[in-house]
Order: structure tokens, then sequence, then C-alpha cells
């Protein structure tokens, strides 16, 4: 299984230490590392070349407009991220979807463009529907995704169902993205079958 060390949906008290943790987690069998900018830029030429490197864009809520998305992605290529974590418009999906499909492929070029990915959230609190929304994003070009904006504390179950079925149903993959807090829901997302895991504390992997 995939699995990614995020650190960019929470306030960092002791930076030290956040970036002992970051640079430890490849001994952990983290191949992928979700952090803010600066510390993309901090990290990036001490990490191996093909570790995943993300960042977010208009994270957690998705309300700037799209020149202003534009520019955080162009940022983050450029600072050396090889993943954009975007949040797509919620209000833009329900009534004006060119505007988003727009968007989403000049996000998408961009990544091309610098040899990266787009991995996208939904938000299942606000969609009757996820698995159709999964669909229509996978016929623009994304299928990664998460199945939740992972910034309140989600339900670990509806997570985890909510990725199986994104899988089962829109043939797209997902990333659990939910608070975990036992070393026992660890195991039972590993052992789901699903894509990936994003882990917020690596001591549960211990």
């Amino acid at each position: 299984m995939y699995l990614e060390y995020c650190n960019y949906n929470r306030q960092i008290e002791n930076y030290s230490d956040e970036l002992k943790k970051v640079f430890s987690a490849i001994d952990y069998g983290i191949k992928g590392l979700n952090l803010p900018i600066h510390m993309i830029k901090e990290t990036r030429e001490y990490m191996p070349k093909d570790m995943v490197m993300s960042t977010p864009v208009d994270y957690p809520m998705g309300y700037s407009s799209s020149k202003v998305k534009y520019a955080m992605v162009l940022n983050s290529l450029k600072s050396g991220a090889n993943a954009i974590d975007y949040v797509p418009n919620h209000y833009f999906l329900k009534n004006k979807f060119s505007l988003l499909v727009e968007e989403i492929e000049a996000i998408l070029n961009m990544c091309e463009d610098y040899n990266a990915s787009l991995r996208l959230f939904l938000d299942y609190g606000n969609s009757e529907a996820i698995a159709v929304t999964a669909k229509i994003y996978d016929s623009i070009g994304v299928n990664l995704f998460f199945p939740s904006l992972g910034y309140h504390h989600e339900d670990f179950y509806d997570n985890l169902i909510n990725c199986a079925m994104l899988e089962q149903e829109s043939y797209v993959f997902s990333i659990f993205n939910g608070q975990m807090w036992k070393k026992n829901q660890v195991r039972a997302v590993m052992d789901s079958g699903i894509f990936g895991a994003r882990i917020y504390n690596l001591s549960l992997l211990v």
C-alpha cells in the first residue's frame, strides 16, 4: 500500500521536531510527503527523486479565484513539488461546471509541463454521490482522490467506506485521509485493499 505523511492540515508547534519527523518518514516506509510549500523548498533536494512531494492549493475551502490558484500551482511546481493537492470550488461544481473544467484543465497542463500529478479532494459531507462526482473528474483527467478534506475529524469508517466505494464504483484511485488514533485502525485501512493512506502520526507505524 502507498503511504504518505501529511502535516499541512495542522499548526506546527515545533518546527525543528517536525523537520526531524519529515526526514525520518522514509524509515517508516513512507513514499509521499504532504508539506507546506516552505518545507518543500527546504527538504526537496535531500529526498529520493521518486518521493511524492505534494503541497495543497487553496486548502481547505477552494474559494480563491482561478488566477490565484494558477499562481499557487506554478509556485509549488517551481519549488519542487511533484504533486498538487487541489481543492475544487464546490459552487462551480454545482452551478458553473464549465468554469471548473477550464480551471482543472489549466492546472493539469501546468502539472504535465513539470511532470507532476494532480490529486483532488472530494467532500463527502457536501455531496450525495461522490462516486458520480469522481467519474466526472476522471473524464477530465484526474483519477486520484481524497474522499474528504481531512480538515476536520471526519468519521473513520465513513472515510474508509467512501474510499472503497470510489475504487469499486468509479474505477479511480483513493487515498484514505481520515483521522487515525490507534494502530488497529491503521491495520484496518492497510487490509482494506484501497490504493493508499495518509498518515498524520508516524508513531502509529511503529
